[in-house]
């Protein structure tokens, strides 16, 4: 996904040499024992590691969640997490941004949601979502597909889809024939800028043109960024549109997001937020932390680490930059 992502994206990186690891199958590094529990996330192939040396294990949570598509795994760790662990990283991203009685809504929640805005939409639905983000271009497929329309992605979007090389997940391939790809005019230049043009073959018969897609357009879905919502309505594409934010709202605060608030206020395109967090929350969080029992647990990636002394056991603050003994 890294090497489909890198010629789209400014400073696209991609290792020189990597290395792929399986779920519970551990690897050495030096004197590290490594094992990768594969985690419900909306980040693709998201991992929590156990590491074990020197007679001492840590467990890094990464980031995770219950749910989202693979909330199965959330549950199949519960049941069988390992033990015994000295200490747990554990992230706690969502603090602060949910009371503790609420819960996230499920990704089975978002593609219901997203069914109603299609029932209220005459013209084309564009989502404005990571296409990174999994998890959400399933919900949104499903929802396309339910409601008896296509899904259509950019160039960059087909070629992220398409490096999952998994079966259950659209792209603009195989048997999924109710996924197209629509290149905007700044991409098509960019495609050939980056020598990459060669790419659009492999979409043979299932690009849509631009002076075809207002035709298209209230039979589609489109996930879509910000920018290009321009080129849409250039070549007509926006009668009768709605468009949907499905990202975490602090997003629209910032450069991209604004616009694309700005662009559909002047277009009189309705919008509206349709989304979960990628991370667990707080009841998930305790689930989670309950299961592995921790001699120590570590909070990272929070801004809100004194909270967790209130939520969790055996809870040990530590600072950015300082060492933790074990």
């Amino acid at each position: 996904m890294m090497t489909a992502a890198r010629p789209f994206v400014p400073g696209g990186y991609v290792p020189e040499r990597a290395v792929t690891y399986q779920d519970r199958v551990p690897f050495n590094v030096g004197p590290f024992e490594v094992t990768p529990y594969l985690a419900d996330h909306s980040g693709f192939d998201a991992y929590s590691l156990l590491i074990r040396a020197g007679g001492k294990t840590i467990l890094y949570s990464g980031d995770i969640r219950s749910h989202g598509r693979k909330a199965a795994l959330f549950q199949k760790f519960l049941a069988d997490a390992p033990a015994p662990v000295d200490v747990l990283l554990m992230e706690g991203s969502s603090l602060g941004r949910l009371p503790r009685e609420r819960r996230f809504e499920t990704e089975t929640d978002i593609e219901q949601r997203l069914v109603e805005v299609l029932s209220a939409t005459e013209g084309m639905l564009v989502v404005a979502c990571s296409v990174q983000n999994i998890d959400r271009v399933v919900s949104v497929y499903r929802a396309a597909k339910r409601s008896g329309r296509q899904l259509l992605v950019d160039a960059y979007g087909a070629e992220i889809l398409k490096a999952t090389d998994t079966a259950s997940i659209p792209k603009p391939s195989g048997d999924w024939d109710d996924v197209k790809v629509y290149i905007p005019q700044f991409q098509r230049r960019l495609l050939v800028r980056n020598g990459i043009a060669h790419l659009v073959d492999s979409y043979k018969g299932r690009r849509i043109f631009p002076e075809k897609l207002s035709g298209q357009a209230s039979k589609s879905v489109m996930i879509v960024r910000p920018w290009m919502l321009t080129d849409l309505q250039e070549v007509g594409a926006l009668e009768g549109a709605r468009a949907v934010w499905s990202q975490w709202e602090g997003y629209l605060t910032s450069e991209p997001g604004v616009a694309f608030t700005e662009k559909c206020k002047a277009l009189d395109i309705p919008l509206e937020t349709i989304h979960t967090s990628g991370h667990a929350d707080i009841h998930a969080l305790q689930q989670y932390a309950a299961a592995v029992n921790p001699v120590r647990l570590v909070p990272i990636h929070t801004f809100f680490p004194s909270q967790f002394s209130e939520l969790f056991a055996n809870v040990e603050l530590s600072p950015d930059g300082n060492w933790v003994e074990i």
